[in-house]
C-alpha cells in the first residue's frame, strides 16, 4: 500500500497572490511562510519542512529566465550606450560588462523564479484543494 501525503496546513495560507509572492521572495514557502523554499541556488525543496506542502510540483520553467533578462536588459542597455561615448580600451571594457551583466543575471534569477513560483503557487491553489 502507498502512504497518503501528509495533508497542508491551510491556517496560514496566503490570501492574496502578493503574500505568496512576498514570502517566495524572502525564501520561504509560499503556503506557511515559515518553511525554507530553497534547497539549492535555483532548485526548491520538494516538500515544506513546516506545512508539508508539495513545492516540488511547482515549476516555473522559462518564466524566470525570460523575467531575469528583461529586467537585466533594461539595467544594461542604458549603461552600455553610456559607457560607449567614452574613450575606454575595448580589452578593458568588454570583460568589464560582460561580468557585470552576468554577474547581474545570477543576482536577479533566484528572486524572477520566487515571483514566479508564488504566483503558480497560489494561482494552483484552489485546484489542489479539488484532487
Amino acid at each position: 500500500m502507498t502512504a497518503l501525503p501528509e495533508p497542508i496546513d491551510v491556517t496560514n495560507s496566503p490570501d492574496t497572490m502578493w503574500q505568496a509572492i512576498k514570502r517566495t521572495i524572502k525564501g520561504c514557502c509560499p503556503n506557511c511562510g515559515q518553511g525554507k523554499l530553497w534547497a539549492k541556488y535555483i532548485k526548491q525543496v520538494e516538500h515544506c519542512d513546516n506545512c508539508s506542502a508539495h513545492l516540488g510540483a511547482v515549476r516555473a520553467d522559462d518564466g524566470p529566465a525570460w523575467l531575469t533578462i528583461l529586467i537585466v536588459g533594461h539595467i544594461w542597455s542604458p549603461i552600455l550606450v553610456l559607457v560607449t561615448r567614452y574613450d575606454i580600451p575595448m580589452w578593458f571594457l568588454f570583460p568589464a560588462l560582460m561580468f557585470s551583466a552576468l554577474a547581474s543575471c545570477l543576482v536577479v534569477l533566484p528572486f524572477a523564479k520566487a515571483i514566479f513560483i508564488g504566483a503558480i503557487w497560489k494561482s494552483q491553489a484552489g485546484d489542489q484543494a479539488h484532487d
